[in-house]
């Protein structure tokens, strides 16, 4: 052979043989398809380098088919909801019945009470009321001289044209803060005021008197929501007290101290303004 054909053809295979290779897909070979892929760390791993990470996987179904999947940092929860405050004071306007131990009829009352808050659940503050009746009887009790120059107090029922009743008290409450509702206890103590025109049975005579002297109330109640600002208000209450005064009896000629106990049990109603 000519040597000049045989180097023509020597190149010419070197050059289909170099085509043939540049042609070939490579593919996952069966044993590397098992192993299992390459995972970056997570971020959420201490010594994670980055805020995503990057994971080359081979999708199922499309061999040699590369894809990318990335890990995101979950965010942060948010925040709770902020918790409503309580008002810091309540002045409530109200007004009611009190029912008044020995009086054959009842009294109404009006008032107003201011509270400021001192804690979460405790408050303090002050009250003051009027109770007002007329056209009733009433229980009092006089002091008698008897025999042997002792005195003894007796009852006596007195006719009343009208009586006023004017509690004032420092008070002390424990609210229960529950939502749309406040129930709370409380107690009070002061002084009460009483002004009495009366007409006594057992001498024929009227008068007019003032009498005075220390009390307490206990009481419960709630406020109930109607908007940010405005409750409903609503409470039962006791009081006791008694009220004393001395008087002249033109009857018997002689003054002497005149008691009466202004206890009794009632209801108020009205509206409680927060600020």
């Amino acid at each position: 052979m000519n040597p000049r054909m045989l180097f023509a053809t020597v190149v010419l295979g070197v050059s289909v043989l170099a085509r043939m290779g540049s042609a070939e897909t490579l593919l996952p070979s069966a044993e590397g398809a098992g192993r299992p892929a390459f995972f970056a760390v997570s971020p959420e791993v201490p010594g994670a380098a980055s805020v995503f990470a990057f994971a080359p996987v081979y999708a199922a179904g499309a061999a040699g088919t590369l894809q990318v999947r990335r890990y995101y940092k979950a965010p942060p929860p948010p925040p709770p909801p902020p918790r409503p405050s309580q008002p810091r004071k309540l002045f409530v306007m109200r007004g009611g019945f009190f029912d008044a131990d020995d009086v054959s009829e009842e009294s109404w009352t009006i008032g107003m009470k201011t509270v400021t808050n001192v804690a979460p659940m405790f408050r303090l503050g002050g009250t003051i009321d009027w109770h007002r009746r007329t056209n009733s009887t009433r229980t009092v009790y006089v002091p008698v001289m008897g025999g042997g120059g002792n005195v003894v107090e007796v009852p006596t029922t007195i006719y009343e044209d009208e009586s006023n009743l004017v509690p004032i008290m420092a008070v002390a409450e424990f609210v229960m803060p529950v939502p749309g509702i406040q129930p709370y206890i409380g107690i009070g103590g002061g002084w009460e005021f009483m002004y009495v025109e009366a007409f006594d049975y057992a001498t024929g005579f009227g008068y007019a008197s003032h009498y005075d002297g220390p009390g307490w109330q206990v009481y419960g109640g709630a406020d109930f929501l109607i908007s940010p600002a405005i409750r409903l208000n609503a409470e039962v209450f006791h009081n006791e007290a008694t009220v004393e005064s001395n008087y002249y009896d033109p009857y018997y000629g002689y003054g002497y101290e005149q008691r009466i106990d202004a206890d009794g049990t009632g209801g108020r109603f009205g509206l409680s303004f927060a600020f």
